[in-house]
């Protein structure tokens, strides 16, 4: 961008600095600060980096959150694996079929996505809590492909 006024150019300039060093600054602390000991916290010098890098809190960070981690993968990775075949199924079947079923299938699917989920969550959780799949992997698989499938089938449908 070329300008004509010298100091409108080195004005824009400095403002852009100062905008990036506000938003690289506290980046820059999150990553000093979590390679300092706890006593080096304590010393409140944020910007100085420290003598000896401590990798140690990234350890025990990634030991506490890798079980979540896992279970996070397992959940997600089958549930859009899942999804995906199902709802590509439907979505086949809603858009080949020529059927009057077909027809009003897809529209009432295509309404109750406009349900609240709320509507859906009550009587999901009572059923799985007497059907004994409240806090299991399968219990959360199957109900997230309840509320994912007839959106999968409507996109791939359409």
């Amino acid at each position: 961008m070329k300008f004509k006024n010298p100091g409108l150019r080195f004005l824009i300039i400095m403002l852009l600095l100062v905008l990036t060093v506000a938003y690289v600054l506290p980046i820059y602390v999150m990553l000093v600060t979590a390679l300092k000991t706890p006593v080096e916290i304590t010393q409140r010098e944020y910007l100085i980096p420290s003598g000896n890098l401590q990798f140690g809190n990234f350890v025990e960070a990634f030991r506490l959150v890798y079980p979540s981690l896992i279970n996070s993968s397992i959940i997600s990775f089958s549930v859009t694996a899942l999804s995906l075949l199902i709802g590509g199924l439907g979505g086949y079947y809603l858009s080949r079929a020529r059927s009057t079923f077909a027809k009003v299938l897809f529209i009432l699917v295509g309404i109750a996505l406009y349900l609240p989920y709320q509507v859906v969550l009550i009587p999901l959780v009572q059923i799985m809590a007497k059907t004994g799949l409240a806090l299991t992997h399968v219990g959360l698989i199957s109900s997230y492909l309840i509320l994912n499938i007839p959106l999968a089938s409507v996109l791939m449908g359409t």
